[in-house]
């Protein structure tokens, strides 16, 4: 980056900060907020906090792992033929602990196609704690913003 497309940038984000961002910035900062709340209610009802899950106790019929840009560690259950039915993504390590004719507990939130196997990554305490600081900063960042353009405004 050239010294004067540098010094062109500090100068729009210092021209933010004195006289207040745009309105648009706080509706996006609101939709983040939303999208990321729905994540957290979505997470509390797979871990059980909130009414709406449904805990099955499902077989192992198959594992497999893909190389894609990622590698990618699944597994199905005799449910796989069901509806939502679809392979399940785990991480490599528990996926080398599984074993085909193995059973474990399959999370569902009725109304999404979704399978989660309990207490997997989506559901994990640490994601949870992630998307909870998450949703903390774009609110700080959205009540800033707001302020600032409010400011501005009048």
């Amino acid at each position: 980056m050239n010294t004067f497309a540098l010094e062109t940038t500090l100068e729009r984000v210092w021209g933010l900060i004195k006289n207040g961002p745009p309105s648009w910035l706080a509706a996006l900062f609101a939709l983040a907020m939303l999208l990321t709340g729905l994540k957290l209610w979505r997470t509390a009802k797979l871990r059980g906090w909130v009414n709406g899950r449904i805990v099955s106790l499902e077989t192992i019929s198959q594992k497999g792992r893909e190389s894609l840009p990622k590698e990618l560690f699944w597994f199905s259950t005799d449910e796989a033929g069901k509806e939502g039915g679809e392979r399940i993504r785990v991480s490599k390590e528990r996926w080398d602990k599984m074993k085909v004719g193995q059973r474990l507990n399959i999370v569902t939130v009725p109304g999404e196609g979704e399978r989660y196997l309990m207490n997997g990554l989506f559901a994990s305490p640490a994601q949870f704690l992630f998307d909870l600081t998450l949703l903390f900063g774009e609110a700080s960042m959205f009540f800033w913003t707001l302020s600032r353009w409010i400011k501005g405004v009048s």
